[in-house]
């Protein structure tokens, strides 16, 4: 038994029509694929990008902690400088004062022996102490 040859050729159109819509699922599935590769792809770069970024701030984190180690340590260093400066200023000018307060009580100490050695010259009432002082004035 044959079959008619308009029926096998429609069967022929039918097979080759779901081939060619198999052939263009096929292909819609490549492309869909292809789709999320390039998704998974973009992701990863995106991923890669957020990964390089977040190192370039801690990056930026650790240098700005350096230096602000950096800048305390150089205040210590000044300010350590500084308490220097001021104590060894204060006690240069605390043996200046003291120097100035010893030369003073010297000069008034021998100022005043002096004074002590002629009024006790000028009141003295012996004749011996007025001829003394006499001839000294």
């Amino acid at each position: 038994m044959h079959t008619p040859l308009p029926v096998a050729a429609s069967y022929l159109v039918q097979v080759g029509a779901l081939f060619f819509l198999l052939f263009l699922l096929f292909l819609f599935l490549l492309l869909f694929l292809f789709f999320l590769l390039f998704l998974f792809f973009l992701l990863f770069l995106f991923l890669l990008l957020f990964l390089f970024l977040l190192l370039f701030l801690f990056l930026l984190l650790f240098l700005f902690f350096l230096l602000s180690l950096v800048f305390r340590l150089l205040a210590v260093f000044v300010i350590f400088i500084n308490v220097t400066v001021i104590a060894t200023t204060r006690l240069s000018v605390t043996i200046d004062i003291n120097a100035d307060i010893d030369l003073v009580t010297a000069s008034m100490t021998t100022a005043t022996a002096t004074t002590i050695t002629a009024s006790s010259c000028a009141s003295s009432t012996s004749p011996a102490s007025s001829i003394a002082a006499s001839s000294t004035a």
